[in-house]
């Protein structure tokens, strides 16, 4: 009977199930050392032996990184797997895990880094953390 190939290891050729290096994670079913990559929280910081070889290091404070390739990326960035850009217009970044839109009726400036940074739209206004359509008779902005 046939299974596959637990999280946190691969398989090479259907062979038995090896570990992923430390600090490493795979998806079930991975077949090759190449699908283990960095846990969240820790980036691929390369040995400069020319090998490919290197360790996950923890991401430096006020740094985060989701798993999967990629470096630590700051509040109000987000990482395409290679580098960090900055959240566009109408999202914002936290520095916990990526980009998140602002609320509904909101937007804010790129690298908008908190829930804070997201302004109401003209004739709405900020109750708490949401936006409500303005009074009747009254002019809001924003």
């Amino acid at each position: 009977q046939c299974f596959p190939c637990e999280a946190g290891s691969f398989c090479s050729g259907g062979a038995a199930s090896q570990p992923c290096p430390n600090t490493f994670v795979s998806a079930v079913g991975s077949w090759s050392e190449d699908d283990c990559t960095c846990a969240a929280g820790r980036e691929f910081v390369d040995d400069g032996n020319g090998n490919g070889g290197g360790s996950c290091q923890a991401c430096g404070v006020g740094t985060f990184k989701d798993v999967g390739d990629g470096p630590c990326c700051a509040a109000g960035e987000r990482s395409d797997g290679e580098t960090c850009s900055p959240c566009p217009p109408g999202d914002f970044g936290d520095g916990v895990g990526g980009c998140q839109a602002c609320p509904d009726n909101s937007g804010s400036s790129a690298g908008s880094e908190t829930a804070d940074d997201c302004t109401c739209n003209i004739a709405w206004e900020k109750v708490g953390g949401s936006c409500r359509l303005c009074t009747a008779n009254f002019f809001c902005e924003g």
